[in-house]
């Protein structure tokens, strides 16, 4: 055999032989930290939320995490599921492990930040959410989040800030409208509070806490009537309220 053909001949065995082990790698062969993934996985469908499952569940993770160390996927789920149940200091190591691996993702650096300020450490927090707005600057939930850190440290400027940009994001967040509404009662100024509870309660009619800012802003303006209509609405709502009961009657003896 001439050795041009010797030559084709050896690049086909080792193109066939390539095409054979891709097809095997990607049909008959799993990483090693798959088939723990896929165990946790099953178990987290099950969705039983018992002590027992949960550490199963953790002790597959991790070690689909140890054969792994570098998958997002893995580390995240893990993440995710200390949270879940509260364990946050072991979250926070898997969430910023995750966000060290790929900063790109806005939704990573978000959920780092729910757990430092679950935890109270509100600066870290403020960094990771500035993180994942700047990366996602149109997402109403970031801004949301980031709002009510600085509405909870009285800083009621920069919330409003946030919380308008939650809104322009999306007009229908409820929640957004009703913590603006509250700034506005802070600084007294009370008809810009009422029109955010108004619209908060349109989107949301259930909405109990913009129930409680009206009638705390009636109630100040001694605009009585008005705050046993809202107090009516608001019994339709939590009927066995203490609190909406006990101020009713106080207002329907004057």
């Amino acid at each position: 055999m001439k050795k041009s053909k010797l030559i084709v001949t050896a690049s086909l065995i080792i193109i066939i032989g390539i095409i054979a082990l891709v097809v095997w790698f990607r049909i008959g062969f799993k990483p090693t930290g798959e088939k723990y993934f896929q165990k946790a996985q099953k178990l987290i469908e099950l969705k039983k939320y018992d002590d027992k499952t949960a550490n199963e569940i953790i002790s597959n993770l991790k070690k689909a995490v140890e054969a792994e160390p570098d998958n997002i996927e893995y580390r995240g789920t893990l993440g995710a599921i200390y949270a879940g149940i509260e364990r946050h200091d072991e979250a926070i190591i898997e969430f910023e492990k995750v966000v060290q691996l790929n900063p790109e993702v806005a939704m990573l650096h978000f959920l780092l930040a729910s757990q430092y300020s679950i935890k109270g450490e509100d600066n870290k927090a403020i960094s990771e959410y500035k993180k994942a707005i700047k990366i996602q600057p149109n997402n109403s939930v970031f801004h949301n989040a980031l709002g009510l850190i600085y509405f909870d440290q009285n800083k009621y400027n920069e919330a409003s800030v946030e919380l308008k940009k939650s809104i322009k994001a999306n007009p229908d967040n409820w929640f957004a409208r009703s913590y603006l509404g509250n700034i506005y009662r802070e600084q007294n100024k009370f008809d810009l509070a009422i029109n955010q509870y108004e619209k908060s309660i349109e989107i949301k009619p259930n909405n109990l806490s913009a129930y409680d800012g009206l009638i705390e802003i009636y109630n100040q303006k001694k605009m009585h009537q008005k705050e046993i209509k809202l107090l009516r609405k608001a019994l339709q709502i939590k009927p066995d309220d203490e609190g909406y009961k006990s101020k009713l009657e106080t207002l329907l003896r004057k």
